[in-house]
């Protein structure tokens, strides 16, 4: 400060020191962008000037949890070294299952892909008995078999902390039956089912999920021959409709990256 002084007075002043002192911030990994008090910084490993006093510390990288914290800063705490935890779940997640399924139908094997964006579920399915379930139809003197099936599901995503998500769907499945008798799909054989889940899952580690899903399905749509087929042996009623467990793995990809 500038003072002004006079021949023969006595001039007096007070000066308010500042504790000022250079902090570092450093994150495993580093790389993570740094803000303070809302103000962007720039990217850890960080240094800089700064005074004491509590600080809104926040961090954040891709692929890992942000970091948010209040932190008092003085020359005795002049390094902060933070662990940033990485994200397991997000709300933008791509992944690929692996389903065995119990229920109205058993020894059923599905294959999923799906992705959730911003946290909406879209899935589509694949689904096949492992050994071909069949029903002797002896109007017809021939055997049909449930073959394999097409699913489509929309849902929504609920994170509970960063390993376990929840997401209510609705959705539907188009089931293909074929007969031995020339061993192509019958005429006219569709057999639309609507169903309503909910998709249990958890990441214990990066990429690699376990799922559960209870599902319940009911016959919509019957295709003529197949409907004829049902009168008769009501297999269809037994094949597409009623309560089921999926019980799987799957790789998970973070949609960020």
């Amino acid at each position: 400060m500038d003072i002004d002084v006079k021949e023969g007075e006595l001039t007096s002043f007070s000066a308010e020191m500042t504790d000022v002192f250079t902090v570092s911030i450093n994150t495993e990994p580093s790389g993570a962008r740094l803000t303070i008090n809302d103000e962007i910084k720039g990217y850890t490993p960080y240094s800089g000037i700064i005074t004491s006093g509590d600080y809104s510390l926040s961090l954040e990288k891709t692929g890992y949890s942000p970091y948010n914290k209040i932190v008092h800063l003085d020359a005795s705490n002049p390094t902060i070294t933070a662990k940033l935890e990485q994200k397991i779940l997000s709300k933008n997640n791509v992944y690929f299952a692996s389903n065995y399924q119990m229920g109205h139908i058993s020894g059923i094997e599905a294959i999923n892909f799906g992705i959730y964006l911003a946290g909406c579920n879209i899935e589509a399915g694949y689904f096949f008995p492992i050994s071909a379930t069949k029903v002797y139809w002896s109007k017809e003197s021939i055997s049909v078999y449930l073959r394999q099936a097409y699913s489509f599901d929309l849902g929504y995503g609920f994170l509970l902390g960063n390993h376990i998500r929840i997401t209510p769907r609705v959705g539907f499945l188009d089931y293909i039956i074929e007969d031995d008798y020339v061993n192509e799909k019958i005429m006219s054989s569709f057999v639309l089912s609507g169903s309503a889940s909910m998709r249990f899952e958890y990441a214990p580690l990066r990429n690699i999920g376990i799922i559960c899903t209870p599902v319940y399905e009911k016959t919509i749509n019957i295709g003529a021959y197949a409907k004829q087929f049902d009168e008769d042996t009501n297999a269809i009623t037994n094949w597409c409709s009623g309560f089921s467990l999926q019980i799987g793995i799957e790789l998970i990809f973070d949609g960020q990256r």
